[in-house]
């Protein structure tokens, strides 16, 4: 009789630390990162979310340096950018909810070529030949169009 009192107490005690591990496992929050700019990109206001909440890109007092925030696997990680390496200036929204970004000043235009901010307007290529007869083409076409009407 007492093995199988001893026997119905282990038993007992097993199932109760089966369910007590069940019940932790279910508690647990699934870890996660996702960051809406897409990573490291100054140019774009972006925050990254995680299961403890939102970091939001923010500029730093009144530095040029942007606190940008990105994914590394599933948690946050701050990165300091300067904008005034891109010749940029940081905007800053003014509220913490709202993500802050490097922009080009007033009259300064993004340059992909030179990979910051330059002054005036960036010059567009012309059309190479083809391009040029091609889009005389499609003007001449666009205009017979709307006369047949």
């Amino acid at each position: 009789m007492k093995k199988i009192t001893l026997m119905i107490g282990m038993l007992l005690m097993l199932i109760s630390t089966a369910l007590a591990q069940v019940e932790l496992d279910v508690s647990v929050a699934e870890k996660f990162c996702t960051d809406s700019d897409g990573g490291l990109n100054v140019w774009s206001g972006g925050i990254a979310t995680t299961e403890k909440g939102n970091d939001v890109d923010d500029c730093d007092g009144a530095s040029s340096n942007l606190k940008e925030f990105t994914c590394e696997d599933d948690k946050s990680k701050v990165n300091t950018e300067n904008c005034d390496t891109y010749d940029a200036i940081c905007v800053s929204a003014g509220d913490e909810t709202v993500a802050d970004y490097c922009a080009c000043p007033q009259g300064w235009t993004f340059s992909a070529r030179d990979g910051k901010c330059v002054e005036g307007d960036v010059v567009v290529p012309e059309f190479g030949l083809l391009g040029g007869i091609a889009a005389t083409l499609a003007a001449g076409l666009f205009i017979a169009g709307i006369r047949k009407r």
